[in-house]
């Protein structure tokens, strides 16, 4: 059933919508040729509830009416011209419209349930930024967009170093607060298109559709930036390690696409931290390469923005 839910929702709704008035049209049909011995009255419930599912409230309130309008016109033609010598026909009427208003409403509110439940399942509650499970969900639909366009692809990992030392010395609080921050200077920089997730703990991942090395390596470093002035400013003791690759050609899996920029992100941690390193999949020549670091100068340590981008 769910599935079958899912399905309607991702219909256009000019497709629900024609799809519910012909089932009207067909019902009304039906209920005139069987008459007032037989009543069909039940089965308006079916383009009603398709509608409300698809589109809310209103239009199912809408094709309330509508039906309602139907089975009032014909219950006045069964009376022909002595129209209230039956007065339980509009007593009936009353209550399936009462009734049906009534199933419009609670499928309303069970979308509304459903669509803040489905978001939260796939939504990471401290930071707002998807979850894992999200990550993976969009991860293999990009993945398989990738195969079938042959469009590139960037992912990166993001990892916070010294994150401990926030809690331990600060308090969860500040390490909460520290995470939020993080999530929401990715949010305010990336596009719509793209996915932000916190993989768990103290690691985010950025999905980045349609995205080459260049655009990637921009991106990527305004983001260090970013976040290192951002660290300095609340006096927040930690650095970056980021890893990246940008797929030329899909990987088999999101598995091993998540183990290819965890591991680069550990190249950067090796190489003392604070720092972003990114590669091409599959390698290319040397001089189409760019993996760089952000490093501070050697010796005493140096004023914010004056870190190196250099090739490696």
């Amino acid at each position: 059933m769910g599935k079958i839910l899912e399905g309607i929702e991702r219909l256009p709704e000019k497709v629900v919508y024609g799809l519910a008035a012909l089932l009207t049209i067909l019902i009304g049909i039906v209920d005139r040729m069987t008459g007032e011995d037989l009543s069909v009255s039940f089965f308006y419930m079916v383009p009603i509830l398709l509608t409300t599912w698809r589109g809310g409230a209103v239009p199912g309130l809408v094709l309330n009416v509508v039906c309602a309008a139907i089975r009032f016109s014909l219950v006045v033609r069964w009376e022909g011209a002595d129209r209230f010598r039956r007065p339980e026909l509009y007593w009936n009427l009353l209550v399936e419209g009462i009734v049906f208003l009534t199933l419009t409403l609670i499928a309303s509110a069970l979308r509304r349930l459903t669509g803040e439940l489905r978001l939260l399942a796939r939504t990471d509650a401290l930071t707002s930024a998807a979850n894992r499970r999200a990550f993976y969900e969009r991860a293999e639909l990009e993945l398989s967009r990738s195969r079938r366009f042959h469009e590139t692809v960037t992912v990166a990992y993001v990892d916070v170093d010294d994150f401990k030392r926030i809690n331990d010395d600060l308090g969860h609080e500040a390490g909460d607060d520290l995470l939020r921050t993080v999530a929401s200077t990715f949010l305010r920089r990336v596009r719509t298109t793209d996915l932000v997730a916190r993989l768990g703990g103290d690691e985010f991942a950025l999905l980045l559709p349609s995205t080459g090395s260049e655009a990637a390596l921009a991106l990527l470093s305004e983001l260090f930036l970013t976040l290192r002035a951002e660290m300095e400013r609340q006096a927040w003791p930690v650095t970056f390690s980021i890893g990246a690759v940008t797929f030329m050609r899909s990987p088999v899996s999101v598995d091993d696409l998540l183990r290819r920029v965890d591991e680069l992100m550990y190249q950067v941690k090796k190489d003392g931290k604070a720092g972003v390193r990114h590669e091409v999949f599959p390698s290319m020549p040397e001089s189409a390469v760019f993996p760089f670091a952000l490093e501070e100068k050697k010796g005493a340590p140096s004023p914010p923005g004056a870190d190196i981008i250099r090739a490696r």
